[in-house]
This record gives structure tokens, C-alpha cells and sequence, in this order.
């Protein structure tokens, strides 16, 4: 066989090879898994849709500037993401950041009223005058953006 030729057969089996692994890997936009688990990943903060911690949850582990993008919906209890957008529809929270600080408010790019979550783990079974609120948040360390976690 021709070094050339081999040459062609090891970049199409690489490219075979690429081509696969992003086929495979999840979305970039996703970010979130459905899964609000410290064991698993530390440094989340699960939004739920109903109080007590019911009616679908979408994790984070990143600031999000504007909860209407198609990756901004709840996962059912199976980790299934739902068509129902997060956008003015959380009710219950838990925090599982140990370092960072959530700042969430009631308008689209960090605008509005809203509340901060420190950095220990707490939950919220209702957020009361919250409610059905919510639009964005910023995860926040101090003194600049808290980027530990992954791409949520």
C-alpha cells in the first residue's frame, strides 16, 4: 500500500473518529442534566416548578442571564427535559453551592428585584413573594463571576 494512500485511510478513520464524539456528546447548550445531586455535582442550584421540591427541576451551575432560551426548561422526575420553559415559573429552590453566592432577579440580564442565596447549602420549599418570578441569576463570588462547575 502507498504512503499516501495510508496516509488518506489514517485521516478518514480520525475524521470517522471526531465526527463521532461529537455526535455523541451532549449539546453544548444543554448544560444542564437533570440531575440536582451534590454527590454528583457539586456547585448547583435546582429550580423547581412547584413548592416542596415538585413538578419538574432544572439545574444550573452557572450564571444565566435570560431564562428563555430552548435549554431553559424543566426535566420531569424521570430526567426528562419538558417542554415547560423555567421563565417566571420557579417556586422552590436548593442550593448545593459551598462557595459561590446565587443572586437571582425578576427581570432578564440581571435586572429587576430579586434575592441572594448565600454559599452554604439551604433550600427554599417556597419562595413566596418570589414565586413565579424569577428570569435570571448570577453566580457570584465577591468580587467577580463564580465560574466553578461546569457549562450550566
Amino acid at each position: 500500500m502507498s504512503a499516501g494512500k495510508s496516509a488518506r485511510r489514517a485521516a478518514l478513520a480520525l475524521a470517522l473518529g471526531v465526527a463521532t464524539l461529537v455526535i455523541v456528546a451532549p449539546p453544548a447548550s444543554a448544560g444542564h442534566d437533570g440531575t440536582c445531586n451534590y454527590a454528583i455535582e457539586d456547585g448547583d442550584v435546582c429550580l423547581y416548578r412547584l413548592a416542596n421540591f415538585t413538578g419538574g427541576m432544572l439545574d444550573f451551575t452557572r450564571s444565566d442571564r435570560n431564562y428563555t432560551s430552548a435549554a431553559d426548561v424543566f426535566y420531569s422526575s424521570a430526567g426528562v427535559p419538558t417542554s415547560t420553559n423555567i421563565n417566571d415559573q420557579a417556586t422552590s429552590i436548593v442550593n448545593y453551592e459551598g462557595y459561590c453566592e446565587w443572586w437571582f432577579y425578576t427581570d432578564a440580564e440581571w435586572g429587576g428585584y430579586g434575592f441572594t442565596m448565600g454559599n452554604i447549602q439551604q433550600s427554599w420549599s417556597n419562595i413566596g413573594t418570589w414565586d413565579n418570578r424569577l428570569s435570571s441569576h448570577y453566580k457570584w463570588t465577591g468580587w467577580t463571576e463564580c465560574t466553578n462547575g461546569s457549562t450550566g
